[in-house]
């Protein structure tokens, strides 16, 4: 089964492809960094395991996760606020 698009939830990045950047604004800093970075972690095609929490989706009907890559069990949200390309976050009611 494809996951799609999936929002890390727990942390925050800096936008590269968010409304402002669509109409026209430059990617934030070290946007381009934290997007290669989750890539080089969950290349295309990439098998993970997803956890929700308390709300499956956002108000924008992004679906919200804890990512896990299979097989090994590889953390992401938790790898990319250790390795400094995002930082940790809640949104409530999520934590």
């Amino acid at each position: 089964e494809t996951a799609g698009t999936i929002r890390l939830i727990g942390m925050n990045t800096p936008e590269t492809v968010g409304p402002a950047q669509r109409q026209g604004a430059p990617a934030q800093c070290f946007g381009q960094e934290a997007s290669a970075a989750t890539k080089g972690l969950l290349p295309v095609g990439s098998s993970v395991r997803l956890e929700s929490d308390v709300e499956e989706r956002d108000k924008y009907g992004r679906r919200l996760a804890y990512v896990f890559r299979e097989p090994d069990d590889t953390f992401i949200n938790g790898v990319l606020v250790q390795n400094g390309f995002a930082r940790a976050r809640s949104y409530k009611p999520n934590t």
